[in-house]
């Protein structure tokens, strides 16, 4: 058998391979293009599934949480009977009974409440009678309960006072606030602002320019040694598994100086909902899981950071915020 394609020319045979190598080329481009759509539809299926587990969980805290009213029964009982037994009535209302907490802060909760209201009833009424409204109200991821009365401004012993730091520090330790406010000596409202729930965080521990941070491990996607990036300092991105990532030296954004790249530092990589950013840091000094504390309106501004927490050797660390670092570029 004669093949017919040795029979023809050096000439006749390159239009002939230059069009299988067009052929291929063009297929090698459809499943260029076809792998791209397969890996944009999956960016977005990853967003959506990122979005269903976020209110999962949600749902999962709301179904834990108990109606804060259930607190106010358990309490109200009390505070009437030695309201009765002083030869005084107390008609309360409550609002907002319904809004939910989280269990933890519902026991926490208690004591500091019935120190509140048997206060009032103690020191504040100096009429047989007197009324106590209780508003509850959710602001956000807070809630907000105003106690008001009728009655003149409690007068604190010394042990009421005892009693009142431990509300006070009650409060603050579930990351909330007390305060005390009276109208023309006619009125006085506690106002009790505490998170509706107390999330616990897994935190990566990370030190800078010899100071110790956290930030949550939720958007972490790996953490890389800067030695095998030589290019790092010029260039501020490094090339990780074929995608060119930028960096940002944690010390300049926060701390106005420029952090040295040695054998100890580390790149922390984050995957905000498909974009990669890289944080340059000194060195990485492992995991904790903590409650973090809000700043409060004192240092609201701070909003490169999400909050902060003591470790257990006492040692204060600000909780940074990965969206707002990279906000710009995401």
């Amino acid at each position: 058998m004669i093949n017919k394609t040795s029979e023809l020319s050096s000439s006749e045979l390159l239009p002939i391979c230059i069009e299988e190598v067009l052929d291929e080329y063009l297929n090698f481009l459809k499943r260029i293009q076809e792998i791209s759509e397969s890996i944009e539809e999956l960016s977005y299926n990853i967003k959506s599934l990122s979005r269903e587990i976020q209110h999962l969980e949600e749902y999962l805290i709301e179904i834990k949480m108990i109606p804060i009213g259930k607190l106010f029964e358990e309490v109200f009982h009390k505070v009437k009977e030695m309201a009765e037994e002083s030869g005084k009535v107390i008609e309360i209302e409550v609002k907002g009974a319904e809004i939910k907490i989280d269990p933890s802060i519902f026991e926490a909760l208690s004591q500091p409440f019935f120190y509140i209201l048997r206060n009032i009833v103690q020191q504040g009424i100096e009429k047989p009678a007197g009324y106590i409204k209780i508003n509850v109200k959710k602001k956000g991821r807070d809630i907000v309960i105003k106690i008001k009365n009728n009655l003149f401004p409690p007068e604190f012993s010394t042990s009421d006072e005892m009693d009142f730091s431990t509300v006070k520090k009650t409060i603050s330790k579930l990351r909330g606030t007390v305060e005390i406010f009276s109208e023309n000596d006619e009125e006085t409202t506690f106002t009790i602002k505490i998170p509706q729930s107390l999330d616990v965080s897994i935190l990566l521990i990370f030190c800078s320019l010899n100071m110790e941070f956290a930030v949550p491990i939720t958007h972490i996607e790996t953490i890389v040694s800067a030695e095998d990036f030589p290019n790092l300092k010029d260039e501020k991105m490094i090339n990780h598994r074929n995608r060119v990532i930028p960096v940002k030296y944690f010390s300049e954004i926060f701390l106005q100086q420029t952090d040295k790249i040695d054998e100890k530092s580390y790149i922390i990589i984050f995957n905000m909902f498909g974009t990669r950013k890289g944080l340059l840091v000194e060195d990485i000094l492992g995991y904790e899981e903590v409650v973090i504390h809000s700043f409060g309106k004192f240092l609201e501004g701070l909003n490169q950071y999400s909050g902060y927490y003591v470790s257990a050797e006492g040692i204060p660390r600000y909780v940074i915020d990965p969206l707002r670092i990279f906000e710009e570029s995401i």
